[in-house]
């Protein structure tokens, strides 16, 4: 007589039913889960990543503009540089100007040593003068305004020998840079 065994069937039937409902749990709690909150967050992520590329669309914007900026000043100071006070009469009459008009005496002037570097040439002039204290600063800010390559450096001010005098004697060092022909012809 041949038994028949349904009720073992049934136990591998309900093995693979449990093994197929843990494989499906498990691949929710593992995969579908973090898929979700990924899905949540996405649409905060394209706000994040839309406000960030108009922040790099704005600030590309500022920086053409400043190098826009930037391209202008450099042609003003090659335009400058392109004509500097490079000779000692032009410098000497504007400082001569530029203490008359401060009430400043010009005393001695002493052409100093000369040097160059690789693309600039620069020179220097020692400059004795007389006159009152608050005058000096106005004479000095003055002559570091001709150009912006013109330095003032070494002040000396030695004080009145006289208590009721104000006149004070000042000595500085003028500094005169400027670019070589062939830098201001390779620049162009």
């Amino acid at each position: 007589m041949v038994i028949c065994r349904k009720p073992l069937i049934l136990a591998i039937d309900l093995a693979g039913v449990a093994s197929v409902a843990a494989l499906l749990a498990a691949v929710g709690v593992w995969v579908l889960l973090p898929l979700q909150r990924e899905l949540t967050t996405l649409p905060a992520l394209k706000e994040d990543a839309l406000a960030v590329h108009r922040q790099c669309a704005k600030l590309a914007a500022q920086n053409a503009a400043m190098a826009q900026s930037l391209d202008a000043h450099e042609q003003a100071l090659r335009a400058q540089a392109a004509q500097p006070l490079a000779d000692v009469p032009t410098l000497l009459a504007s400082v001569s100007e530029l203490c008359a008009q401060s009430g400043v005496t010009l005393q001695q002037v002493q052409p100093l040593a000369s040097g160059s570097g690789e693309l600039y040439r620069s020179w220097q002039l020692q400059v004795r003068a007389v006159g009152p204290f608050p005058s000096f600063h106005e004479l000095l800010c003055r002559i570091e305004r001709l150009s912006p390559y013109v330095q003032v450096s070494n002040m000396l001010v030695v004080g009145p020998s006289d208590r009721a005098s104000q006149v004070c004697e000042l000595a500085f060092t003028v500094q005169v840079n400027y670019l070589q022909n062939s830098a201001l012809e390779g620049q162009q």
